[in-house]
């Protein structure tokens, strides 16, 4: 199809993006790089507040991941294993989970209508959310490996994907398995999605690798 370039207002590498269905998006990427569009991206603004009272001593972090619900929240996850909520476009800002300097980042977020959500990151790092992120909870995954990508569904199956390791859950988190195969312990995998509830996930990731998981 048509694709168009727009200018983003920021030359920082841009790592994490999300829209909602009324055209709210929001792109966060390196140093504290927090942006906002209200028509669907065709136009962008700064909405990055002052990071000294989010981080220990004021570092701008990096953020991986955002998301945006149709009520209009905004939630973005990064550096330090912080992860931020704004309810009125990006204003102002909660810290509804953070750690310190050593804390593990957090790579990937994916936030559900019904409330559940999980967000993974570095070092195996899983946290679960199943109030619209307003608070989060450790799981252990099982893995030290670093997860890159999660996608949840309704029926309680988890699949955290990451480098040379992909585990998943079938019991919305208590309990894990690594998947197994000589490709999967041989590449990393980003990017899993689904194109609707019930069907197998499409991961891809090192190498032009694409790979597609079964629930069963």
């Amino acid at each position: 199809g048509h694709w168009q370039s727009v200018d983003s207002g920021t030359k920082q590498r841009l790592l994490g993006v999300a829209v909602n269905n009324d055209g709210l998006a929001v792109a966060v990427g390196a140093f504290g790089t927090l942006l906002r569009s209200l028509d669907g991206g065709k136009t962008w603004i700064s909405i990055a507040p002052d990071w000294a009272p989010y981080t220990e001593t004021g570092e701008r972090p990096h953020l991986y991941a955002a998301a945006v619900n149709d009520s209009g929240k905004i939630t973005v996850a990064g550096e330090f294993g912080l992860i931020l909520i704004s309810d009125d476009g990006g204003k102002s800002w909660k810290t509804v989970h953070k750690g310190d300097q050593t804390s593990p980042s957090l790579f990937a977020m994916q936030l559900r209508a019904d409330g559940i959500g999980y967000a993974v990151g570095q070092s195996g790092t899983v946290l679960r959310t199943a109030n619209h992120g307003a608070t989060w909870d450790a799981v252990d995954s099982g893995t030290a490996s670093a997860l890159l990508g999660v996608y949840s569904d309704q029926d309680g199956w988890v699949v955290a994907t990451g480098m040379h390791d992909i585990v998943d859950s079938h019991d919305a988190g208590k309990t894990w398995e690594h998947a197994q195969g000589k490709e999967i312990a041989s590449k990393w995998l980003q990017g899993v999605t689904s194109p609707a509830q019930g069907q197998p996930l499409l991961a891809v990731g090192e190498s032009g690798r694409m790979v597609r998981i079964y629930g069963n």
